[in-house]
């Protein structure tokens, strides 16, 4: 029984340890990260971005936050992949930066999308 205590407890110190380590890239990542083809001005806050699931319906892109509701359509003129200096995510997730109005200003499709 202690050694099944202590194995789970040294999963949620591991899992606790990764989040920490994503959440410190995901930080860095978006301090630098800046508005498409205005790229003197930062995309987000730390409350604005974050990783994002994204799919394609009809031939339009929507994304949605790891904390959102709603989809939120998403220009694919925003989009890293479309930029002449594009930026590539930090991790393999899409991300995404949708300001208070609820209009995606920012974002970067993960691997497979």
């Amino acid at each position: 029984m202690l050694a099944a205590a202590l194995v789970i407890a040294s999963m949620v110190i591991r899992v606790e340890e990764e989040h920490h380590g994503y959440a410190q890239l995901h930080e860095q990542f978006y301090q630098s990260w800046t508005l498409p083809n205005y790229r003197s001005v930062s995309c987000c806050n730390k409350m604005d971005c974050a990783p994002a699931w994204a799919k394609w319906e009809n031939g339009h892109l929507f994304m949605k936050r790891s904390f959102d509701t709603n989809w939120t359509e998403v220009k694919t003129s925003i989009l890293e992949s479309n930029q002449s200096d594009p930026r590539e995510s930090p991790d393999g997730q899409s991300h995404v930066c949708i300001n208070s109005s609820g209009q995606a200003i920012c974002a970067v499709l993960g691997s497979g999308l």
